[in-house]
């Protein structure tokens, strides 16, 4: 009885935490659709997926170089504060934070160095291969993952729902200026940096101002310079390999998109990627909460309150999704055409497929963590390797056989494989702990 009273505090705890952050997130989403429907409105169709490819050439060189050291921070700073090992700890972080800004210098060099040879394959006109390798400057401003790690492990989610604003509402100030006094498409990208740096600016200093906070900013620099943590390399190539996997799906697929179909299309499936994106982003919430939770509860043995959770967190993301894309089937082309424009109207059933997708996203989303609250990173990046390698082959063909939906149809499929491996694979693990435990 008490397994399960535990087992309901942590989930309504989880629940608090993720309205907490799920309502920032929630109006940083509406505002970035208004922002984008103002973009959509002033540059058109064509001119809005230069700009969506533009961002998205930047962006995936960060996820496909850059560390993501949140999840070591999280694994392995957990069990520093339950142990008292402050110095330890310090030693964590800047290690994390010097993989941060390693990964932030080296994607940044790489996007701005080919960025003339790779914006012709990426469906891009040539003339804009200068403003491309410009606005790839914006990656050095991604030394963000240490400190994102330090506000989710102290359960300061009210500070990354902020943080969660200011790029929209950067944007949004923003594109009302550039549309108003006719900028066109460079003042736009103009203001689609500036509210990315912005917001890649806040976090390292929310992360600062939290230690100083818990008392674990002082000696920072020096502090635990021969403490050890054993496999954390291994654990952040892994789990860095994992989430490059993960985000390409955010990046890759609009590239895609625009080299096979052109940049109009590629314009179409930003916008109804934004407008399903709202489940998605709920989706990696959960697993932003979660993950802190499982990592302490999976530390200190507690295997029964953690199995616990898990069904409950799908369940009701499925059924969140679920509903979702049953609204989106009534009501996404009166959204797309009104809101937008009469030509985004013709993305409608990719925005449903889109929102299926972003229901067995939900329903997936207690398990990654769990995999790495478990020490297995490389798990995670097995799942998400196979569904990306699902997803571009898809992709590459559908494309072909029936245009714009395709991207959507490939996505379902994507996240269902994902889905299934790793249920499966947390299956193993914990009748695995528990065998060994009985054996033991």
């Amino acid at each position: 009885m008490s397994g399960g009273v535990e087992a309901t505090g942590s989930f309504r705890r989880l629940l608090k935490h993720f309205a907490m952050l799920g309502g920032g997130k929630t109006a940083a989403g509406l505002t970035g659709l208004v922002y984008l429907a103002i973009a959509a409105k002033a540059l058109g169709a064509q001119q809005l997926g230069v700009l969506v490819l533009i961002h998205a050439y930047a962006l995936a060189f960060a996820e496909l170089v850059s560390f993501k050291s949140w999840q070591a921070v999280i694994r392995y700073g957990a069990d520093d504060i339950s142990r008292n090992r402050p110095g330890a700890f310090q030693r964590l972080l800047r290690v994390c934070f010097a993989a941060d800004a390693a990964g932030a210098i080296l994607s940044t060099a790489l996007a701005a160095g080919l960025a003339f040879v790779l914006a012709p394959i990426a469906g891009l006109p040539p003339e804009t291969a200068p403003l491309l390798a410009l606005y790839s400057l914006v990656n050095l401003f991604t030394l963000k993952a240490a400190a994102t790690g330090v506000l989710r492990l102290y359960d300061r989610f009210d500070l990354l729902a902020m943080q969660a604003q200011l790029t929209p509402l950067i944007r949004l100030a923003g594109a009302i200026i550039a549309a108003a006094l006719g900028w066109g498409l460079t003042g736009f990208v103009i203001v689609w940096f500036i509210g990315a740096a912005a917001a890649g600016l806040a976090l390292p200093l929310l992360g600062a101002r939290e230690l100083a906070r818990q008392g674990r900013w002082g000696g920072i620099a020096t502090g635990g310079r021969d403490a050890r943590h054993d496999g954390l390399w291994r654990f952040m190539i892994f789990a860095n390999g994992a989430s490059t996997v993960k985000l390409s799906g955010t990046h890759i697929p609009p590239l895609l998109v625009g080299g096979v179909l052109g940049p109009a299309a590629a314009g179409l499936y930003k916008v109804a990627f934004e407008v399903a994106n709202a489940l998605i982003k709920g989706a990696q919430l959960a697993e932003q909460v979660i993950y802190p939770e499982l990592a302490r509860l999976i530390s200190a043995g507690r295997l029964g309150r953690a199995a616990r959770l898990l069904p409950r967190a799908s369940l009701t993301g499925f059924a969140a999704g679920t509903l979702f894309t049953i609204i989106l089937w009534f009501f996404g082309e009166p959204v797309l055409a009104r809101v937008f424009s009469e030509e985004f109207g013709e993305a409608r059933m990719l925005l449903i497929w889109l929102a299926a997708s972003g229901a067995l996203a939900a329903a997936a989303s207690p398990f990654e963590p769990t995999l790495y609250a478990f020490g297995k990173p490389q798990m995670v990046l097995g799942a998400q390797a196979v569904s990306a390698a699902t997803r571009i082959l898809a992709m590459l063909l559908l494309l072909n056989l029936i245009g714009l939906t395709g991207a959507g149809l490939a996505a379902f499929i994507a996240r269902g494989v994902t889905l299934g491996v790793m249920v499966a694979a947390c299956i193993a693990l914990f009748r695995g702990r528990r065998h060994d435990k009985a054996g033991a």
